[in-house]
């Protein structure tokens, strides 16, 4: 881990920053890898309690220990920014974090583009927080609402029809 992908990442973004090539629609979504079998070896050494420290990024669900990748990418595919988390944290705690993760370096002057123009995910990235957020930062969001959100204000409820 001596930032060796980090560094070829950033230089293919911004190489593809100057040639106006990063499609600013930008993708957010996440994936949860198993760990491994529950009869592995390395689970022997896990603390009494069977917590994992935070900085493990495992977490313990119904499928046993897993991690959670968390992806924003361009209208390309490139990946913009990545966050690992615990198997068991959801989409929207983690969609903060990734999304003020982007950070495409400027191959000449100027400061790094750190904003898309919009953000496009599924329902489960649909919460007045993460609305909130990408509002603040001038972001449109391109994100489904559920029916049981849908024809609400500010989380006030729809009143049944008579």
């Amino acid at each position: 881990m001596d930032g060796t992908w980090e560094r070829i990442l950033v230089s293919v973004l911004a190489e593809a920053d100057a040639d106006a090539d990063i499609g600013w629609t930008v993708s957010v979504d996440s994936t949860v890898c198993p760990g491994p079998p529950a009869r592995c070896r390395c689970q022997e050494k896990a603390p009494p309690d069977g917590a994992e420290p935070d900085d493990h990024a495992r977490g313990r669900s119904r499928g046993g220990l897993s991690t959670a990748v968390h992806l924003a990418s361009d209208s390309r595919a490139r990946p913009l920014a990545l966050r690992i988390t615990a198997g068991q944290a959801g989409d929207a705690p983690a969609s903060e974090t990734v999304m003020t993760a982007i950070h495409v370096p400027r191959s000449g002057p100027g400061r790094p583009r750190t904003r898309p123009d919009r953000v496009l995910a599924d329902r489960a990235y649909s919460s007045r927080a993460i609305r909130s957020h990408l509002r603040r930062r001038g972001i449109r969001a391109v994100i489904p609402q559920p029916s049981d959100q849908s024809g609400t204000a500010c989380g006030e409820a729809v009143p049944a029809a008579d």
